[in-house]
């Protein structure tokens, strides 16, 4: 469109009903380039697959991958639902690895701290790795007097990675570009798009991270190694479940419900007997938590359950912000061009395809369109997941408060209230049998999500053959012009 919207909305926006087809004619042009269903999705999927081929090699780099573990086949489902986790990874090793100087007031070099951030692991010995079971522990648990650095031999295969790498990067930043110029420069266009277009932004987003922590691995130029004989003892990269006490203890023979106390005195031991039934379920409750803790921890590290959790809250967070600021971009939450539309014609009233600013606290409504809410097949059913999403968010963050009040209290007096201490690991923590399923529900909103992603696609298509065919008024063709409207330089940008 040779004309921007802006100017086309000043222009028209004195004109009388049966003039504004004229006006709007005359300020954007008679033709209109706009971006195919098809040419959409099919951009989408590529990105998607070259995306997740990027955290994969990173993977490989980091050294996940040999042997194949839970993490080896959870991080990248978790990178396909919440990309944010290769920028939560590099905060969280930044973070651990600058508290853990500070801490110990240790200097440390260059190399090796760069290399706990970008997440290596210190691999061990071949006869190590037979006696222990494990070949690799991450770099960041180990004191750098235990880890050597062996250099990277500089041949045709590590310049190959390098080159590939930074075809990739310029690919994620051709396609940051494009999004960043949508939606702080040409604002109220591509506006059918945008939920599409706002998913494709943070899969390259995570994408972009993982390929500048994959050059930052390979220009280290260190692959390590533990010092043989340091790595026994040295680091424990699980801790085992913790021991609530529920006056049941564990014998030869079976189960001991009595207390030392109740064994040594009768009479107690008849007051307490209606507690035999409760501490029997006390127990097989324990039994199910210690086998559901020993199958988290071989399939499910608590480090990739952090590394997720703060992926989930940088997802909300730049949901939040990207969706506030375009709301403030125009008065009243709806780009001008819009109503002047709905003015010109009597079939569509165009505002509906504006944000709802009525609830803006609610996670759900405050993301979508009355348009969508009342017309999708799910419209009705949605706030029942955003629901579940909000509880397994207030989780993640009630456990970080919880953490940060129990080492409060340890630097106040010494000692950790035990009351919280057992509240934050039996319903907070994500490793128990009353708080993990709060984990699944954070996946609760993406099969509505993607159904509702469908519904819209068969919209645009049903309205991109009518725009081929002519089935439209002049105004209807305008407005469809501007909502599928393709940005010039997605022809002039090489992207994926």
């Amino acid at each position: 469109m040779p004309g921007t919207l802006d100017h086309a909305a000043q222009l028209c926006s004195n004109a009388t009903r049966g003039q504004i087809q004229d006006c709007l004619s005359a300020a954007l042009g008679t033709t209109a380039n706009t971006r195919t269903v098809n040419e959409v999705w099919l951009r989408s999927f590529g990105i998607h697959v070259v995306t997740l081929a990027s955290y994969g090699h990173l993977l490989s780099l980091q050294g996940f991958t040999s042997p194949p573990s839970g993490w080896t086949y959870l991080a990248p489902i978790f990178f396909l639902t919440y990309p944010e986790i290769a920028l939560a990874q590099v905060l969280i090793r930044t973070t651990t690895s600058i508290g853990r100087m500070l801490r110990l007031k240790q200097r440390v070099p260059l190399r090796y701290f760069v290399a706990c951030c970008l997440g290596v692991r210190a691999g061990c010995s071949a006869s190590e790795t037979s006696a222990i079971g494990k070949s690799s522990y991450p770099l960041v648990d180990l004191d750098p007097k235990e880890v050597i650095c062996l250099p990277h031999k500089y041949n045709l295969l590590w310049l190959g990675r390098i080159g590939l790498l930074l075809a990739l990067l310029a690919q994620y930043l051709g396609s940051l570009v494009l999004w960043i110029r949508l939606v702080f420069f040409l604002k109220d266009k591509s506006y059918w798009h945008w939920h599409i277009d706002y998913r494709n932004f943070q899969v390259v987003l995570g994408g972009l991270t993982a390929t500048l922590n994959s050059m930052g691995i390979l220009l280290t130029g260190c692959e390590w190694e533990i010092v043989p004989g340091r790595v026994r003892g040295s680091v424990e990269e699980v801790e085992g479940p913790k021991e609530i006490n529920t006056g049941i203890t564990r014998t030869d023979s079976g189960i001991e419900l009595l207390s030392s106390a109740e064994k040594e005195c009768p009479e107690v031991q008849g007051s307490r007997s209606p507690d035999i039934a409760l501490l029997a379920f006390l127990s097989r409750l324990k039994g199910l938590n210690h086998s559901l803790y020993a199958i988290l921890n071989r399939h499910f590290p608590s480090k990739l359950q952090l590394d997720f959790e703060v992926a989930v809250v940088i997802h909300r967070i730049l949901a939040y912000g990207v969706v506030v600021w375009t709301w403030n971009r125009f008065p009243g939450g709806c780009p001008p061009i819009f109503r002047i539309l709905s003015e010109a014609t009597v079939t569509h009233d165009y505002r509906k395809l504006c944000p709802d600013r009525t609830n803006t606290y609610d996670p759900l409504t405050f993301t979508l369109i009355p348009q969508l809410r009342e017309s999708l097949r799910v419209g009705p059913w949605l706030m029942v997941p955003a629901i579940l999403f909000s509880i397994a968010l207030a989780r993640i963050l009630l456990r970080w408060l919880a953490k940060r009040i129990l080492l409060l209290c340890v630097w106040a007096n010494g000692e950790q209230p035990r009351w919280l201490v057992q509240a934050e690991y039996w319903l907070l923590s994500g490793r128990t049998i009353l708080s993990f399923p709060m984990i699944l529900l954070i996946f609760s909103l993406a099969p509505f999500w993607f159904d509702g992603l469908l519904e819209q696609r068969s919209w645009h298509r049903e309205t991109e053959v009518n725009l081929k065919n002519g089935a439209m008024d002049p105004v209807d063709r305008m407005a469809v012009n501007i909502l599928m409207w393709k940005d010039p330089w997605q022809d002039n940008l090489y992207i994926i």
